[in-house]
């Protein structure tokens, strides 16, 4: 051996351990891993079988200019940032979508407003093209006056429409209204539900504006006052069309869940309580 050998030995050695720390087959145990730093340094490999694991209150932080891609898909920070607030959702990054836990999209542009604190609106659809509002109703009180003689009805407004041209392709009233809150109703009455951009007036029928949006469907006998209000489009296969179509180009169009109630002797004006969704399917056609 030659004299100056046993001192190139060390370096030997450190030169093999840092060979074999770069191979994904080492690990600080001595077992193999499936997580290891490739070659040259500028990037980490999880092979099959490795997990990486964020714990409680860690945080891993993607910088602005960062992407993240999954299986040739890639999502800037930007785009990532709108996944922040999906309780509001949105359809705004170019390859990610925000659905609830019903996968439903969200949709945050070219909604309408809910009106009231017991009604709450859930907004769905793709766009400006087709917005699905579902509107719930906890105890909302519809005024009921009395056409003495002729029926009792009463009308309440949920919702405002965005300004423009809508077509309504159609809608769904599943609840129930309590009459004879205050005033008197019999506990068996009977009458109608119906969808207008206006509320109900006088006469026992919802007809015109008061149910130009949904006609009006019956409601049967009530129990104890409860009367179930279930109610959807029936027109005339192949002669009508169940969609409508309403102007709100000047004024935007309101929406109004419209009762009567088939008169007796003893009812008189009072109040109900309406619980229960209403689920609208609509598009905005332009403003003029």
């Amino acid at each position: 051996m030659n004299k100056h050998s046993w001192r190139l030995a060390p370096l030997i050695m450190l030169a093999t351990v840092l060979l074999v720390q770069c191979s994904p087959a080492f690990a600080a145990d001595g077992y193999s891993t499936s997580i290891y730093k490739e070659g040259g340094g500028n990037k980490m490999v999880v092979g099959s079988g490795g997990e990486i694991e964020v714990q409680s209150g860690a945080t891993l932080d993607m910088q602005s200019g960062a992407s993240l891609n999954i299986h040739g898909l890639s999502i800037s920070a930007a785009e990532a940032g709108y996944l922040d607030g999906a309780s509001t959702a949105n359809s705004t990054a170019s390859v990610v979508a925000v659905l609830d836990a019903n996968k439903n999209l969200k949709v945050a542009s070219g909604n309408g407003s809910g009106v009231g604190g017991t009604v709450a609106v859930a907004e769905y659809g793709v766009g400006d093209v087709i917005h699905k509002t579902v509107i719930t109703c906890t105890a909302t009180t519809v005024t009921i006056s009395d056409d003495a003689g002729v029926a009792q009805y009463g009308g309440v407004k949920l919702y405002d429409f965005p300004e423009g041209s809508a077509l309504i392709h159609g809608a769904v009233i599943n609840g129930a209204l309590t009459a004879g809150v205050t005033g008197t109703i019999i506990d068996g009455w009977s009458g109608g539900v119906a969808l207008g951009s206006a509320t109900a007036t006088t006469g026992a029928t919802l007809t015109g504006t008061e149910a130009d949006l949904v006609p009006e469907v019956n409601i049967p006998a009530a129990t104890l006052k409860v009367g179930t209000a279930k109610a959807y489009p029936t027109p005339t296969a192949l002669t009508e069309s169940g969609a409508r179509w309403v102007d709100g180009t000047s004024t935007p169009i309101d929406l109004y869940l419209n009762f009567v109630i088939d008169d007796d002797a003893t009812h008189t004006a009072g109040t109900a309580t309406f619980t229960g969704t209403i689920t609208v399917l609509w598009s905005n056609l332009g403003d003029v």
